[in-house]
């Protein structure tokens, strides 16, 4: 039932810091290298090399504009609840 759980956990935290980075940050990001560093920071898995992960990450300009996070946070909420 928990298997793996904090790894999910951990990329959603990823997903949604690398977002809010994204949107904070100034005109020109260097999405491959910030993609990269904050991915091995904080997950603690090293990012594959040749690969851009960041540009299959649909939710970046989907919409979301820096709200990824509330997909953890409704998590919190709803552990709360029940």
């Amino acid at each position: 039932k928990n298997l793996n759980s904090g790894l999910l956990n951990l990329r959603q935290v990823f997903f949604g810091t690398f977002d809010l980075a994204i949107h904070t940050s100034g005109p020109t990001v260097d999405t491959k290298e910030l993609w990269g560093s904050l991915r091995e920071r904080v997950t603690r898995i090293p990012n594959s090399s040749g690969g851009n992960g960041s540009a299959s990450f649909g939710h970046i300009m989907g919409g979301y504009d820096c709200g990824y996070y509330g997909y953890l946070w409704s998590e919190v909420f709803s552990a709360d609840m029940f």
